[in-house]
């Protein structure tokens, strides 16, 4: 027989559909206004889903890279240091994004970059 209290209740934690399977982009420089040289409005902001739809919320080790997919006026991103951030809690929030110069036609790309098991 234990002595004082014979119940106790887990910490909350999350139950999942498997690993990451899809980033989900919440806003992107083609929901606003870009101009060259200038920060985008609204900054590149990104989820990453499990199987079922689900932000991993666990996830605070792997990163979301994002580069040219096209590149018509032969830009370059700013900065260099920011075009991979990692995730918090799965999702992560681009800062001080911009092209250098203006063009008509540019297209990004992202891409996850798994660190360490998200599960």
């Amino acid at each position: 027989i234990l002595e004082g209290h014979s119940e106790v209740t887990s910490n909350e934690f999350s139950v999942g559909v498997g690993p990451a399977s899809e980033i989900v982009l919440v806003s992107d420089a083609s929901n606003g206004s870009a101009f060259g040289g200038r920060v985008f409005t609204p900054q590149p902001r990104a989820e990453i889903h499990d199987a079922g739809g689900n932000v991993l919320v666990n996830d605070s080790s792997s990163a979301i890279r994002v580069s040219f997919y096209s590149n018509p006026s032969g830009g370059a991103l700013s900065p260099a240091s920011g075009t991979t951030e990692l995730l918090q809690q799965g999702i992560v929030q681009f800062r001080s994004m911009s092209i250098n110069k203006a063009g008509v036609g540019y297209r990004l790309t992202y891409d996850f970059l798994q660190y360490e098991n998200e599960n």
